[in-house]
């Protein structure tokens, strides 16, 4: 911890010595998320507020930069979450919502602008935060890519982004009928950038997060199921797998390693149970009815650096269900009742490893 917050400080100073804007920019949104993530640990008001500091000079000094939508919806959260004060969240996420139509937190705004607005849902719908009932456990269920992110591309053009929202919707009513409560960090097909699902479910005090993909590779002759969690790849398939789902954020290797900063103040203190969720999962998934001839084969329970992992303060996962390029697997990917059986093999796991744990009250 003392690390990080000389990390934070010697940021902040950087900050206010460069002469370079682009550099000066990095340096307070960096800043600014590292005293975050310490006041997450510490709970020292001090962190909260210089975490604040950085992101207001960040937009006051450099109005243009890139980053400053960044900063303005990451100041949002703060305020919404850290301080209380929804009135100023709502007001800042606005001006990302009518100010910045083409950045990439447009879509990030208008969700959380959404979910403010505490309507009644289904569960084919993210559930707003705020309705959730909260003596239920919370799960959040995130179906990869969407919109332009494709994803995998399969046998007769089946796309990944569809095959994974449709095995969470239906994924999120057979929860929905153990009396969990979930919520879908998207409903439609739309683009979500990656480091904003887990900010969702962090603002959903969500107790679990599950990321829903479909596999591939490159001769189409792979087979399996396989589930991750986060952490450094131990193997180079898992590492080029975790590049091809992340390529739909634009990171340079200096955010890539303050990101695994974060993780290391926040998601090392689950780690241990995204594993143990991890392997109940898998071993649920890997038990899946498909008939006379077509047998599962198992790929275990693997680590990799996904980036829509990173900076959640729950045990998450992401799983990876079946090959859809794979002639076989693309066939069953295509088929009501093989992701209906997915389905249900998943909310078995999820369930299990609910039961295996005590409710605790929520703050």
């Amino acid at each position: 911890q003392k690390r990080w917050e000389k990390v934070a400080v010697d940021l902040r100073s950087y900050a206010d010595r460069r002469s370079s804007e682009s550099r000066a920019a990095e340096a307070l949104v960096k800043s600014a998320i590292l005293y975050e993530s310490l006041f997450e640990t510490t709970n020292e008001k001090t962190k909260l507020q210089a975490a604040r500091q950085a992101l207001e000079d960040l937009i006051k000094r450099y109005p243009k930069h890139p980053l400053v939508d960044d900063a303005l919806i990451r100041l949002g959260d703060l305020f919404l979450n850290k301080m209380g004060d929804q009135s100023k969240a709502i007001s800042i996420y606005q001006e990302v919502l009518y100010g910045y139509r083409d950045s990439d937190m447009f879509e990030a705004a208008r969700l959380k602008l959404d979910s403010l607005k505490r309507k009644p849902r289904d569960f084919s719908r993210a559930f707003d935060a705020a309705e959730l009932d909260p003596s239920r456990w919370r799960v959040i269920l995130d179906p990869g890519h969407g919109g332009d992110d494709l994803g995998a591309v399969g046998v007769g053009g089946l796309l990944e982004k569809d095959v994974a929202l449709d095995i969470a919707i239906r994924l999120g009513k057979l929860l929905d009928s153990e009396q969990v409560a979930v919520m879908l960090t998207r409903t439609r097909d739309e683009f979500v950038p990656l480091l904003s699902r887990t900010q969702l479910a962090n603002d959903a005090k969500g107790d679990l997060f599950v990321s829903i993909h479909v596999n591939s590779s490159e001769n189409g002759k792979l087979r399996g199921i396989e589930t991750y969690y986060l952490d450094n790849a131990d193997d180079a398939a898992s590492k080029k797998l975790a590049e091809r789902e992340n390529e739909s954020i634009a990171m340079s290797g200096m955010e890539s390693d303050l990101q695994f900063m974060l993780s290391d103040l926040i998601q090392n203190a689950k780690i241990d149970e995204s594993i143990r969720l991890a392997n109940v999962v898998q071993r649920s998934l890997v038990k899946i009815d498909l008939g006379e001839g077509n047998s599962v084969v198992n790929l275990g329970v693997k680590r990799a650096p996904f980036f829509v992992l990173v900076g959640a303060h729950m045990p998450c996962i992401l799983t990876e269900l079946f090959f859809i390029n794979n002639p076989t697997e693309g066939q069953l990917l295509a088929q009501d009742d093989v992701r209906e059986a997915l389905a249900e093999q998943l909310a078995g796991g999820i369930k299990a490893y609910l039961d295996s744990h005590e409710r605790r009250p929520r703050p």
